[in-house]
C-alpha cells in the first residue's frame, strides 16, 4: 500500500488487486502491473473521502492508510487551511 500526496487535499492511493473488495468497475482504478506481473490499483481521491472508500474497497489496508504519513500530513495541512 502507498499513499502519494498529489496536492490541494487530494492522495493516490495504491494497493495490489489481491486486497479489493466487490468487482472493479470500468474507470475507477489506473491499473497496471509490477515487475513480477502481479496487478495493482491506484484512486485518485480527496483526503476527506479516504477512510470511507478504504473501508469498503480494501478494509485490510485501513489501519495502515490512516496510520500512513502522507496520509496525515495532508489530513492536518487542509484542517489547518480550514481552520485559518
Amino acid at each position: 500500500m502507498l499513499v502519494t500526496d498529489a496536492g490541494d487535499g487530494y492522495v493516490y492511493i495504491e494497493f495490489p488487486a489481491s486486497e479489493l473488495i466487490g468487482k472493479q468497475k470500468s474507470g475507477e482504478f489506473i491499473t497496471y502491473s509490477d515487475r513480477n506481473g502481479l496487478k495493482n490499483l491506484r484512486r485518485l481521491l480527496h483526503s476527506d473521502e479516504v477512510e470511507g472508500f478504504v473501508k469498503r474497497r480494501c478494509p485490510s489496508l485501513l489501519e495502515a492508510v490512516v496510520k500512513d504519513k502522507t496520509f496525515r500530513k495532508v489530513k492536518s495541512a487542509l484542517a489547518e487551511k480550514h481552520n485559518s
